[in-house]
This record gives structure tokens, C-alpha cells and sequence, in this order.
């Protein structure tokens, strides 16, 4: 039986720094290699915006990103469509767009126990013992 990578997808809910987005709730999915890459070059920069047919693409990519929000029109949910998102302010798509990147790429503090003898902590490999080797050891000096 193979490793079901759908089984492993990984949401995140994000944090705006931004009080005006403060009641916003934004899950979104796991972002592949490619769609970080895609993402960060959406990015504004010192030169401006990217150009019309990379903006488009910032649309597609949020709307196959984001799996649930509370976004509200007069009252009306809104559906998470490329056509929807193209239509949002700016500022909020970008802010969506740096905050999904944000969370893709931070990692998850605290980190395991130190080890203070070199080796790693007990029960690290515990779950991968019966089918991979253990970890190289270094020659002791006789």
C-alpha cells in the first residue's frame, strides 16, 4: 500500500496583522513548491506590481488555496471563486496572499527537546526503527 498524500494535507488558519481584518477567517490548504514559488513572485515589490497575467494567476491560485472563509457581502456568504477573488480589494487579496505564504513556510515553535549528547532524543525514531537503519554513530577514540 502506497503513502496517500491526500491523507496529509495540512490547512492553516491565519493571522492578519491588520486590525481592519480582524473578524476575517481565513482556512487555507497546503501550498505545494510550486505554488509558494508562484506566490512569492505575486508579491508586490520596490518596482510595483507584477504584471496584468501574473495578477490573474494571483486569482486562480488564491481560490484553489483558500478552503473555507467567513467573507460576507451585505450579509450573503461569498463563494471562493477566481472570479470572486478578482473582484476583492487589492489590499485584502494581498493580505490573504502574505499571510497563506507566511504560514506555509513558518515553522511550528517550540522545537523538540535539545539533546545534550549529540544523539537524538529518546523515541525520535521509534515510529521508523523496524525499516530504517539507525543513525551513523561516530568512532570513539581507544
Amino acid at each position: 500500500m502506497g503513502f496517500d498524500i491526500s491523507q496529509a494535507e495540512t490547512r492553516y488558519r491565519l493571522r492578519f496583522d491588520d486590525p481592519a481584518y480582524a473578524d476575517l477567517e481565513v482556512v487555507c490548504r497546503s501550498m505545494s513548491i510550486g505554488s509558494l514559488i508562484d506566490a512569492v513572485n505575486l508579491m508586490p515589490t520596490d518596482d510595483g506590481l507584477p504584471d496584468p497575467a501574473t495578477l490573474e494567476a494571483m486569482f486562480k491560485i488564491l481560490a484553489d488555496g483558500i478552503a473555507e472563509w467567513n467573507l460576507e457581502d451585505s450579509g450573503v456568504p461569498v463563494e471562493v471563486t477566481p472570479e470572486v477573488i478578482r473582484d476583492l480589494p487589492l489590499r485584502l487579496n494581498l493580505a490573504i496572499l502574505m499571510a497563506w505564504v507566511s504560514s506555509a513556510v513558518e515553522v511550528e515553535a517550540p522545537l523538540a527537546a535539545r539533546s545534550e549528547n549529540g544523539k537524538p532524543p529518546p523515541g525520535l525514531f521509534a515510529e521508523t526503527a523496524a525499516s530504517s537503519p539507525s543513525p551513523p554513530t561516530s568512532p570513539t577514540p581507544t
